[in-house]
């Protein structure tokens, strides 16, 4: 196995490459691929290995024998069939994949930051009338283009926000890494209320201020009675 690792101030960006004869053992010896981090409080991946247990505390899975027949485009029929016909195969064919790992303090600031975002509605309130009043701002049942999503994303990360459940994400959704926050209540029920209706409808400025006013007596009601 063969990996290229460049660590920027961000990210990590890990490109790792097998041969068909290493991914076949993985495959049947139910070995993974692990990344260790940089120590001692720096930001970075130190290096890979293969594994069927992490070795390390923080170390953490980046890549299965699967994820390398996805970068291909094969199904895992295909992948099943190269393993029965393996003789096949040229032994020197390589199979490669990227990751993108943000490291560990950017995720801890995004996820603060979502939190401070999500603390009370009133900064959500400030931010929707800084709209103009026949602006539209956002999309109803759509992750990535509600009024919520829209604020969070803000800063420059792109967050998705679901009603159920009631999370609010970011990274790659189709990666076991992904990273969210829980929603508030106060959140959870202005994004199940804009989602009421048609999908993918436009929403005012107007209706999100509605049912901002609504929600936030929701949040209020269930704060009262937690106390």
């Amino acid at each position: 196995m063969e990996t290229n690792i460049k660590n920027t101030p961000e990210h990590s960006i890990i490109t790792v490459t097998c041969t068909f004869k290493e991914l076949a053992s993985m495959e049947c010896d139910g070995w993974v691929i692990y990344a260790t981090p940089i120590r001692d409080g720096g930001d970075g991946i130190a290096a890979c290995y293969m594994a069927r247990h992490a070795a390390g505390q923080d170390d953490f899975l980046l890549a299965v024998p699967e994820d390398f027949y996805v970068a291909q485009g094969w199904t895992s029929r295909d992948w099943e069939k190269m393993l029965t016909e393996a003789y096949e195969e040229p032994a020197h064919r390589t199979f490669s994949i990227t990751r993108v790992e943000r490291h560990a303090r950017i995720e801890k600031e995004i996820a603060t930051r979502a939190l401070a975002d999500l603390a009370s509605p009133q900064e959500f309130r400030v931010w929707l009338e800084s709209h103009d009043t026949q602006e539209i701002v956002g999309q109803s049942h759509c992750a990535s283009d509600c009024p919520l999503a829209r604020y969070l994303s803000r800063h420059g990360e792109r967050i998705l926000v679901y009603a159920t459940p009631a999370t609010a994400n970011w990274g790659n959704l189709q990666e076991e890494n992904e990273r969210y926050v829980s929603l508030p209540q106060w959140a959870s029920a202005f994004v199940k209320k804009i989602d009421q209706g048609f999908p993918n409808r436009e929403v005012s400025l107007e209706e999100a201020l509605q049912v901002l006013g609504q929600s936030s007596v929701i949040g209020l009601q269930s704060s009262a009675d937690g106390q």
